[in-house]
């Protein structure tokens, strides 16, 4: 989405009519302020949302900054929880050194997974915890999104995710066939810290975005008249730096979100080449010709531009200060969150409430609470697990136009009542 291959494929096929379909269990205000940015304008997106917290986790959270103390701690939570079970850590070390320890423990049903690990690895993996031949998976962040395995009943946390968002999804992992599950928090206030560090956004200084963007824009190629559709290089090296690296184009391209987002422009892409081989090419040339290819096809970015005073820096730096203010505001509020849910003194639930809920034009999502019990339950005596059905936004009725081919395709549905489509797994 970043590249704007939606917008390249829209322009490549006019008339087809695709739609583009997004869908997340939960997506916080500033997501979905993105997912406008990049795939927008906000008008031409319609957001349908259906949100409940889930009330299968039960929640424990416990500080321990003695190092000593805090590993018998989750050696003790391992050796009683319920399996299977996934221990989250931050760091691919921390993963590889939990694996170890937990193998000289006994425990031989045991893999770690993180961003090293090989593909190969991945899917053997993957398909043995399906098969219920791994009790504990210790795990990064990497071991999240697209593992769903329905009864995995324990999730414990040896660090502090950078996010309540990534907490959350992370123990969404757990209690998906819908039987409770736990989930234990157990960190020191260097975990704590190093969270807030890394949850702390990576925000370029004005000067530098404009250096970056004023080197971008400086000999790019024209796709109009007019000097408002460019195709800029990503591998552009700003005058202060000295060649070219990945952390640069990653800067460059951060640099050009961040414009997305504060209304300068809009990314878009073009559609590769078709790279035949050549007449008694071999293998391994072609092979080195396709990857040189794909590297320059990739470093290129094309650029729709709605600020004329891009290339001014006064004009460029007012534009961008706000979308800096914003994201700082954003984090503040994500550290202020963190710090609630490490406290165990706001009910987790209403935590998550808050972290999802939203009231804007346009955008409102209204999450019905649920937790299944955590420290303030347990403290107060009162277990709050009881939830409403959730409010639905952003349904619509069924266009007068295509009444016509509702009518032939489904003469004995009623179009006065609500329908329920009910879809296989």
């Amino acid at each position: 989405p970043g590249r704007g291959v939606r917008r390249g494929l829209l322009r490549a096929c006019p008339g087809e009519g695709f739609r583009t379909i997004l869908m997340s269990a939960t997506l916080t205000t500033e997501a979905v302020e993105t997912i406008d940015a990049l795939f927008g304008p906000s008008e031409s997106i319609q957001m349908v949302a259906s949100i409940h917290i889930r009330p299968e986790p039960q929640y424990w959270i416990q500080r321990e900054d003695d190092e000593t103390a805090k590993t018998e701690k989750l050696l003790e939570a391992v050796r009683h929880a319920p399996r299977p079970v996934i221990l989250y850590v931050t760091k691919r070390d921390d993963a590889r050194a939990w694996r170890r320890r937990l193998k000289q423990e006994g425990y031989r049903r045991v893999e770690e997974f993180h961003g090293e690990t090989p593909d190969a690895d991945r899917e053997r993996i993957i398909e043995d915890w399906a098969r219920n031949q791994i009790d504990i998976i210790v795990a990064t962040s990497a071991f999240g999104v697209g593992i769903d395995k329905s009864d995995v009943r324990t999730v414990i946390h040896a660090a502090v995710p950078e996010t309540v968002d990534r907490f959350y999804q992370e123990v969404g992992r757990g209690g998906r066939d819908g039987a409770s599950c736990g989930s234990l928090l157990l960190y020191s206030g260097v975990d704590l810290a190093v969270a807030e560090r890394i949850g702390t956004p990576s925000l370029i200084s004005e000067d530098l975005a404009f250096e970056r963007w004023d080197a971008m824009a400086r000999n790019p190629q024209k796709l109009d008249g007019f000097g408002m559709r460019l195709e800029v290089d990503l591998a552009t090296v700003p005058p202060r730096l000295r060649q070219q690296t990945d952390y640069n184009a990653a800067w460059n391209m951060r640099t050009l979100i961040m414009m997305a987002r504060a209304g300068m422009l809009e990314l878009d892409a073009s559609a590769p080449d078709l790279l035949p081989r050549a007449l008694g090419e071999d293998d391994a040339s072609f092979e080195r010709r396709s990857e040189a290819y794909w590297s320059a096809y990739y470093n290129r970015c094309i650029v729709n531009l709605s600020e004329p005073g891009h290339r001014d820096q006064e004009v460029f730096t007012q534009r961008i200060q706000a979308e800096r203010s914003r994201s700082f505001i954003a984090a503040n509020t994500n550290a202020k969150r963190l710090q609630d849910l490490a406290s165990g003194e706001v009910e987790v639930g209403a935590l998550l409430q808050q972290l999802y809920q939203s009231y804007a034009p346009g955008r409102s999502v209204v999450v019905s609470k649920s937790c299944g019990g955590c420290p303030v339950h347990r403290r107060d005596g009162d277990a709050q697990i009881d939830y409403v059905e959730p409010v639905v936004f952003g349904i619509g009725r069924v266009p007068a136009q295509d009444l016509s081919a509702w009518r032939g395709s489904f003469p004995h549905l009623a179009q006065t009542r609500t329908v329920f489509l009910v879809l296989p797994d």
